[in-house]
């Protein structure tokens, strides 16, 4: 079928087969030419990266331009000590597509199988193209297999409705990085980090209602104690 489509392509459109091409893929959806033709093929003839193909014509390109913290997230929040970097990316960016690509339509009619893998197939190749080396420099800076040590200290995550208290709830983790899996939102935890080690036994606020990364209208603090 690939080879036959090419050949239309060649022929009908010797000169200019991008021309083609873009009608094809504006007429049919990008999703369906590409079970017609490799991406890379897609990509050379119409001078387009996969990047702008996915961004211009992806039926979920807007959510998929803005996933970076999503990727962020889901891969550290899936992430288990020991695991590369590598496949704590290909987890983060699999959970990534599945919270976005839904399993019906508008209408709420289930998509056949085939699609739905097909579309999570092509949101993961985005995905990690866009985002993985990003992704992997940011759980470099925020978590390595020394973070899962017992370092003599206990970490606590807060969620608190005042500045200073009110309701809410507390975690407490035995490492710093059972602390990271569990409450992984895509911020500089690094800075975090270095700010309790220098004060030793202390409470740092992270997210205030209103901050980036912080929808729930609540405030956020860790607090370092001696075991």
């Amino acid at each position: 079928m690939r080879n036959l489509i090419r050949r239309i392509l060649r022929e009908e459109n010797e000169k200019n087969p991008k021309d083609k091409l873009l009608k094809m893929v504006e007429n049919l959806g990008l999703l369906r030419v590409l079970k017609l033709l490799s991406l890379e093929d897609i990509c050379a003839i119409l001078e387009m990266s996969t990047q702008e193909l996915f961004e211009k014509y992806h039926p979920y390109k807007d959510k998929l331009i803005n996933a970076g913290s999503k990727v962020k997230k889901l891969s550290l929040r899936r992430m288990k000590p020991g695991q590369s970097i590598d496949t704590i990316i290909n987890v983060g960016v699999d959970s990534t597509a599945k919270d976005i690509i839904p399993w019906h339509d508008d209408e709420g009619v289930d998509f056949p199988l085939d699609e739905y893998d097909f579309m999570i197939k092509t949101a993961k190749t985005y995905l990690k193209k866009v985002f993985g080396d990003e992704t992997a420099d940011y759980i470099k800076k925020v978590v390595s297999d020394e973070n899962f040590n017992d370092d003599g200290y206990n970490y606590v995550f807060r969620k608190h409705s005042e500045r200073y208290g009110g309701t809410g709830f507390s975690d407490g983790y035995k490492t710093w990085g059972d602390l990271i899996l569990n409450h992984a939102f895509p911020i500089n935890w690094w800075e975090v980090k270095d700010y309790l080690d220098n004060k030793g036994e202390t409470t740092k606020l992270i997210l205030e209602p209103g901050d980036e990364h912080n929808n729930y209208g609540y405030y956020f603090s860790i607090s370092k104690i001696r075991k």
